[in-house]
């Protein structure tokens, strides 16, 4: 994760409660048709360790939809030195590198319904089908991670499958520094009315920001714009912010690693076996 993931929520966050009458960016104001404007920015950023490998939680059951492009030209998957084939030699079979799909609520199928999974190629979207497909019409082999298809696929052109997969990991990345809030506004007057609301939004703020303290409120004072006087303010604050990440980790190639539960009695042990 980079700090634009910071930068990009901060500036949503703002956005949405200051509405369009504040501009909210991650730059400073170019004109004064810009104004009021909130640029926002990160400095003194560093990322604390918070669990051995970088994946402190365990795997996730649920529905994670995942997108998969697929060249028709070239069907084949490099994994680790292996050139895995997602399409068989009848090019009506292919195989999804993510493994076993779920529903869209999680559930193992079949029945598959329209929510479930979209397939299409260069000719259009298939028609899902739980039956022996015909024409173009696909259907899925949940537990084999398979699709197949009522016809033989183009040889040129892209297959894009969204489908849902039911374990995933979690990658929890955590950031600490500080968030800067530069305020640009017609006068010095409405700079501080702007803080204010700024610093409303802030106050109380909650994940992904696990810590947000102000640490500084400067004071209101004379800047430029396109050669013309305007009022500037920065607020400043101390932040930890963490994300947390959906991760497939055999990458959508071979798998490498096996997760395994274990109980005994009232104990559970969870562990992973390298294949």
């Amino acid at each position: 994760m980079s700090l634009a993931a910071i930068i990009d929520h901060t500036t949503s966050l703002l956005s949405t409660a200051l509405g369009g009458a504040v501009g909210v960016s991650d730059r400073q104001p170019l004109s004064l048709a810009d104004l009021p404007h909130v640029a926002v920015s990160v400095s003194d950023a560093e990322r604390p360790q918070i669990g051995i490998g970088g994946t402190p939680q365990g795997p996730v059951r649920g529905a994670l939809e995942v997108t998969v492009t697929i060249d028709l030209a070239d069907p084949n998957l490099e994994s680790g030195g292996e050139t895995i084939a997602l399409l068989d030699a009848t090019r009506r079979r292919v195989l999804l590198p993510n493994g076993p799909l779920v529903a869209s609520d999680g559930s193992e199928g079949p029945p598959f319904g329209p929510g479930d999974l979209t397939v299409t190629d260069p000719g259009g979207v298939y028609a899902l089908t739980n039956d022996p497909p015909t024409g173009r019409e696909v259907r899925p082999l949940p537990d084999d991670g398979i699709l197949e298809f009522g016809q033989a696929l183009p040889n040129a052109g892209s297959l894009v499958v969204v489908h849902r997969v039911g374990v995933w990991d979690v990658m929890v990345v955590r950031y600490a520094g500080r968030l800067h809030l530069d305020i640009t506004t017609d006068d010095i007057g409405d700079a501080t009315t702007v803080a204010h609301r700024v610093a409303e939004v802030l106050d109380g703020t909650g994940p992904p920001y696990q810590r947000l303290v102000p640490s500084a409120w400067g004071s209101a004072a004379v800047g430029e714009v396109a050669d013309t006087a305007v009022g500037v303010r920065r607020l400043s604050y101390a932040f930890v912010f963490e994300l947390h990440r959906p991760t497939l980790p055999t990458s959508g190639g071979v798998i490498r690693v096996i997760d395994v539960t274990s109980r005994a009695d009232s104990a559970t042990e969870q562990y992973q076996i390298p294949v």
